[in-house]
This record gives C-alpha cells, structure tokens and sequence, in this order.
C-alpha cells in the first residue's frame, strides 16, 4: 500500500466515531406515520435480532471477545440485520418508509459498531475519538473483517434506500428545502452520507485488509453514487471525488484503482 497521508485521513475523519452518524442524522428526519409495506418485515425482524446480538455483546468493548458470526447463534441473528437483499431492485419505498429505514439503519449500527468498538474500553461513539480508540477501531476492521465487511455492505445498501427516499420526495415537493425543519432535516441527511461514505473510504486503505476484502465491498460503493451524487450539495461530492481519488492512488490493485476511479467520476456530478 502507497500513501500513508490516506491512512491518517482515514483515521481523522473518525471511524469508530463516525459509525452512528449516518443513522443518527436520519433519526431526526422523519416524522411520517410508518407504512406496512415490504420494507417494515425486515425493519422489525433487524431491529429484534440487534436487541438479541447486543445482550449477547453486552462487556465486550472491554473484553475484547465479540460474539463471531461463526457461532451457530449468532450467525441468524448477523443475518437478519445485515442481509439487505430486499431492498435492492425494488422501486424505491414512499416516504413514509423513512422511520422504518430509520429503525433498520440504526440496527445495523448498533451491531457494526460492537465489532469497531470490542476492546477500546468504550461503545459510546462520542467518547471515541481519542487515537488509542481510533487505533484499536482501526485494528478491529481487519481482526473481524468478515463481519465488518458485512456491516458497510448492509449500511451502504440501507444508505443508498434512505438517499433515494429523500431525494424522491424532494422531486416531489422542491419546497420542502426552503421549511426550516425540512432544510434542518435534510443537512443532516446530507452530513451523514457524506461522513459515513468518506469514513467507508478511508476504511479502504487500512493495512492489514486484502484485496478480497476490499473489491467485496466496491459494489456497495459504487451502488451507492448515483443517488448520493444528487442528493448531496457541489462540496460534499468535491470531499468525496477526493477521498475516492487519493484512496484509488493508494491501491495496488488495477481493478480497484479503476472501480475507486469510476466511483470519483460518478459521485462528482449529479446523474
């Protein structure tokens, strides 16, 4: 790997205090009466497994032994929080979706973020930013990079459902970035896409992940642009064009060079 100066950016730009970010962000947004559309079954069954993953996690930031999807306990419970194949090639869901996408995005977190935070001494986002606990967050991305792998795969895919919501209803209704509320909402939807994806490259160069690691996650990455590209204002696009950019310098795979290339170029310009 090439580029140190791409670790250190990764680094800053907070990994283990960006996990809640993105779903955080959305928790303020919504405030439409929940649909019982196809979406709302998996929301509830991800939301009971993450209650169920978390007791079983519960001291683990201290221990440092998560519970490893290779226990046949555990592994039911990974999957009903982390198999988001429902959400893709379906339309997108109404608006009224978006506290069910809200609830399964937050699932998703709580459970990625006790592999990030297993043995730091935290599992309060907001405490870790001091570089011992980004340090060890770093380090915990590739000791459970399988499960990690899993995470930003399933945060991204839930990411890019939420986006495109958003951004459908604000084809709808233009005005609504003008209501106070609406616009106070919308910053933080744009703030959380922009940290967690910009978080989710910098991942990309820490030392210690294979190259199989990281062209699993670029369908997830490269998914994602076209819906963020016109959710997200000319500055975040430019933030995460360059992150892309500097992380494809720092690859020694051409493939990856290339997919991290497309990925710049497509989040660049809205579509």
């Amino acid at each position: 790997m090439r580029g140190p100066s791409v670790k250190e950016r990764s680094r800053s730009s907070g990994i283990a205090n960006s996990v809640g970010a993105f779903a955080l962000a959305f928790l303020i947004v919504a405030c439409q009466p929940a649909d019982t559309s196809w979406v709302k079954p998996a929301s509830v069954a991800a939301h009971q497994a993450a209650d169920q993953f978390t007791a079983l996690a519960k001291g683990s930031d201290a221990t440092g032994q998560p519970p490893r999807q290779t226990d046949a306990t555990v592994a039911p419970l990974l999957d009903a929080v982390f198999n988001t194949a429902v959400l893709t090639g379906k339309p997108t869901p109404p608006m009224a979706d978006l506290d069910v996408m809200n609830d399964w995005m937050l699932s998703i977190v709580r459970v990625g973020q006790v592999y990030l935070f297993a043995g730091t001494g935290t599992n309060d986002p907001a405490k870790a930013t001091t570089p011992a606990v980004e340090a060890k967050a770093e380090s915990n991305v590739v000791t459970y990079a399988p499960e990690v792998g899993r995470y930003v795969d399933a945060e991204l895919t839930a990411m890019n459902t939420v986006d495109s919501i958003v951004s459908a209803d604000l084809a709808a209704d233009q005005g609504k970035a003008n209501d106070p509320t609406s616009a106070d909402g919308l910053a933080k939807v744009r703030a959380g896409t922009t940290t967690a994806v910009d978080s989710i490259l910098g991942t990309m160069t820490i030392n210690g992940l294979t190259d199989n690691w990281r062209r699993a996650r670029m369908p997830a990455i490269l998914a994602i642009a076209p819906e963020a590209a016109k959710l997200l204002p000319a500055d975040d696009r430019a933030k995460l064009n360059n992150t892309a950019l500097a992380v494809a310098a720092a690859m020694d795979d051409a493939g990856l060079k290339s997919q991290l290339t497309t990925f710049a170029s497509s989040i660049a310009a809205p579509h």
